[in-house]
């Protein structure tokens, strides 16, 4: 078995150090991560647990995410850290994944 560790997004909420802790301002931004991790397994393929922000949350972000979830949370919206182009990155199908 191999687990594969994935950041899937970085968001960036107003909050500083309340937020992420650290020597930054109160008043700046924190930084919290989305992580999900991709298990190699022998006879399953492979398992992903939790999908984090997808393809279609980077494309339409206000529909998908809504307002408030930007606004807030101010997500890097990076099609590259989807779980969908990091496996593909890896060398496996989408269809890998059960």
């Amino acid at each position: 078995m191999k687990i594969h560790h994935l950041n899937l997004c970085t968001m960036c909420p107003f909050g500083g150090r309340l937020v992420s802790g650290g020597d930054k301002p109160v008043w700046g931004t924190g930084e919290l991560i989305i992580h999900a991790l991709l298990i190699e397994t022998a006879h399953d393929g492979l398992v992903l647990v939790d999908t984090g922000i997808g393809l279609e949350d980077m494309r339409h972000p206000f529909r998908r995410l809504g307002v408030g979830g930007v606004e807030m949370g101010r997500p890097q919206l990076r099609e590259a850290n989807t779980a969908a182009r990091q496996v593909e990155r890896l060398g496996f199908k989408r269809s890998d994944v059960r």
